[in-house]
């Protein structure tokens, strides 16, 4: 069917894909097919979608040249969008795609999504300036390390998209994150509807980005205090979705007080919101602070890293809409879990390193409401007792952690279980034989000894031999 689409498609002119195998000097070596030949010229065409395989697949290639010039006269050309297999590009042919660029004066979309770019300097191109037209711009988890300051003359975009993660593939599949320089011209945006920040900015000035001529946001992420000037915040008051990460409780107070947050009680304004808090919530104003925060019934995804009060006790407040949990160095004394278990949304918990100092933990069976509940019927239908609907849950270093204990009717909806790092854990529950959903467990730094009793044959594999998929390894994930 895709085939088809795609063959109807070139034939009315909707669409050209040019499949790329290399950039040489002024030439492109390109798949030669029935779709490409000259009866389809790229003179007429509006969007262009390039496919560069580098190594991939070229021995099913066969080859044609055509000259760059073909391309780089495209002014009717609306959409191009790049898709990269095989190895990264080369410095050459990165010039080459930026020499294209600059044909393509009335491009709206341009999408350069996972372009790998083998070159020190990474730079996007500063004659992007000049697409006054382009409506959609993605650079996402590409190598562009820095972002050219004409991007500001592009007075009609609406979504920007500048996340970058860069993956390194290991035994433990290690994830880094490199900085991106954007220069403070965002603001004059003024058309912006969706803007995706990376998690780390590299500023060109003194002063942090400012986003106060963005009254049409609606998505703002990675909004980070500090990168992002946080007093223009409270004027972005179309915002839909946004996710914030805030490193001091000053900071905080000024989110807090934005009318998008004070309307508490209309959740239709911001359906979507999330918060990383970074630090001590230890004054009596922060406490405030963090109670305020707790009390968004529009929070979606928390995280929290740092002492959330002085006597390390947990907060029995929490957001009854809240999906996604994560805690880092929390050093909680009581157990979370007869309070996280009554949230009848949570389906991520992650409880990171020094997030509960305690021995022993208890998920119920009890009953699953917390200020009003929030609509039956889990992942796959679910229903049950405490963590109604949890699909994931990861212990992460929980050095203490002797005894941890689930009675039958709990997390009815468990999918994922992983434990890395706890080596005092005697055994996992043996309640867990009745989660029927469970289809991977994952025990990480694990003794010799415990292993061999959850392999086939040993003593406690009755526990999880209704579980396809289980990985056991001695090796610790840092």
């Amino acid at each position: 069917m895709r085939d088809l689409c795609l063959l109807k498609a070139q034939e009315e002119n909707f669409l050209k894909v040019v499949r790329v195998e290399a950039f040489d000097n002024q030439q492109l070596k390109w798949e030669n097919s029935a779709s490409s030949s000259s009866s389809s010229p790229l003179t007429k065409i509006r969007r262009l979608a390039v496919y560069y395989l580098g190594d991939h697949d070229a021995n099913n290639i066969r080859r044609e040249y055509i000259n760059l010039e073909e391309l780089t006269n495209h002014h009717h050309l609306r959409s191009c969008q790049f898709y990269f297999f095989g190895n990264g590009l080369e410095i050459s042919g990165w010039e080459q795609i930026k020499s294209l660029l600059k044909g393509f004066k009335l491009l709206r979309i341009l999408d350069a999504n996972s372009m790998k770019i083998k070159t020190e300097e990474g730079k996007l191109p500063g004659d992007i300036g000049n697409l006054f037209h382009l409506r959609y711009l993605n650079i996402n988890d590409s190598y562009i390390k820095s972002v050219p300051s004409s991007i500001g003359n592009l007075r009609f975009l609406q979504t920007l998209d500048l996340r970058k993660l860069l993956h390194f593939r290991s035994p433990f599949d290690i994830t880094i994150e490199t900085s991106t320089s954007i220069p403070n011209v965002l603001w004059r945006l003024e058309q912006l509807r969706h803007l995706y920040l990376p998690r780390r900015i590299e500023l060109t000035g003194t002063s942090k980005l400012r986003l106060d001529g963005l009254s049409k946001l609606e998505t703002l992420e990675a909004f980070d205090t500090e990168y992002c000037d946080v007093r223009y915040f409270p004027k972005l008051t179309n915002l839909r979705k946004v996710e914030v990460h805030s490193r001091d409780p000053k900071d905080l107070a000024v989110i807090l007080k934005s009318p998008i947050l004070l309307n508490n009680s209309n959740s239709l304004l911001l359906p979507s919101l999330s918060f990383m808090i970074v630090g001590d919530f230890e004054t009596e104003e922060e406490q405030s602070l963090l109670r305020q925060l707790l009390g968004c019934h529009h929070l979606r995804k928390l995280e929290l890293r740092g002492s959330l009060n002085p006597v390390k006790k947990f907060p029995d407040q929490f957001p009854p809409n809240l999906t996604k949990l994560t805690m880092w160095n929390t050093e909680l004394e009581e157990d979370p879990m007869p309070t996280l278990e009554k949230l009848p949304n949570l389906r991520t918990l992650f409880l990171g390193e020094n997030s509960y100092m305690g021995k022993e933990m208890v998920c119920s069976s009890g009953p699953s409401s917390i200020n009003g509940g929030g609509g039956g019927g889990g992942y796959g239908g679910c229903d049950g007792g405490g963590f109604p609907k949890l699909i994931s849950l990861e212990l992460y270093y929980l050095r203490n952690l002797e005894e941890w204990r689930v009675e039958q009717g709990a997390m009815p909806c468990l999918f994922r279980l992983e434990i890395n790092g706890c080596p005092k854990l005697k055994e996992i529950p043996d309640e867990l034989r009745f989660i029927t959903t469970l289809r991977e467990l994952v025990i990480q730094g694990a003794s010799e000894a415990l292993q061999q009793r959850f392999r086939e044959g040993g003593e406690d594999f009755y526990k999880v031999k209704h579980v396809p998929t289980i990985i056991l390894s001695q090796v610790w994930l840092t």
